[in-house]
C-alpha cells in the first residue's frame, strides 16, 4: 500500500474515531467521555486511538472545532443576503435556539465552549459576525447609532442565556420555546430600531 492510501486509511480511522466520540458525549455527556469508551464502542485497543490523538482532550478540541465549522454553516444557510440586521439575527438566535433545545450536548460543545481548551477563538469570530451585522444594519439605517461592541456583546450573552436556560429545561416545550423566544426578540430588537 503507498504513502497515499495510508494517509487516507488514517484520516477515515481518525474520522471513525470523532465520529465515536461524538456520538458517546451526545449520548452521555462530553464528561463521561474516555478513551477506554471510545476504544469498547470501535472494538480496538486504547493504543489505536492513542495513535490518532494525544488525549481525550486534543478528540474534544477536534471535534468542537469541527462542530464550530457546522455551526458556520448552520448561520450561513439561515442568513438572507436581502435580509436586514433583525431579521438575519432572528433567524440565526433562532436556530441556535432549536440546537440549545433539540441537541443540548453539541450547544453546550459549540456555543458555550464548555469542553474545550481553545476558547473564546470561536465566540470572538462570532461576536465579529455580530458586529458587522449591526454595522450593516446602522448603515442601512435600519438601527440607529449604538456602540457597536457593547451592543453585539449585550446581544450575545442575552441570547446565550437564554438559550442556556432552554438547553437546561426540560418542562419547557418547542411551542413555549418559541413564544418566549418572540418576547426575547421584541425586548432586544425594538430598543435598536430607528
Amino acid at each position: 500500500m503507498g504513502r497515499e492510501g495510508q494517509n487516507k486509511r488514517s484520516e477515515r480511522m481518525k474520522q471513525e474515531i470523532l465520529d465515536t466520540a461524538m456520538e458517546i458525549g451526545i449520548e452521555e455527556g462530553f464528561e463521561a467521555l474516555t478513551v477506554r469508551k471510545i476504544s469498547d464502542r470501535m472494538d480496538y485497543t486504547t493504543g489505536v486511538i492513542y495513535h490518532h490523538f494525544k488525549d481525550k482532550q486534543e478528540i474534544i478540541d477536534e471535534i468542537q472545532k469541527n462542530a464550530n465549522l457546522e455551526m458556520k454553516k448552520r448561520i450561513l444557510a439561515v442568513i438572507k443576503p436581502e435580509g436586514g440586521f433583525i431579521e438575519n439575527a432572528t433567524r440565526v438566535f433562532h436556530s441556535i435556539m432549536e440546537l440549545a433545545i433539540n441537541e443540548r450536548e453539541r450547544y453546550n460543545l459549540i456555543v458555550l465552549d464548555k469542553y474545550s481548551t481553545n476558547r473564546n477563538e470561536e465566540s470572538s469570530e462570532f461576536l465579529h459576525l455580530l458586529e458587522a451585522n449591526i454595522e450593516k444594519g446602522i448603515e442601512l439605517g435600519e438601527i440607529k447609532k449604538v456602540d457597536i461592541k457593547k451592543t453585539a456583546l449585550c446581544i450575545w450573552s442575552s441570547f446565550l442565556g437564554f438559550n442556556l436556560i432552554m438547553s437546561k429545561t426540560n418542562i419547557i416545550t418547542m411551542e413555549e420555546a418559541e413564544e418566549l423566544f418572540k418576547v426575547q426578540t421584541s425586548l432586544i430588537f425594538s430598543g435598536l430600531k430607528k
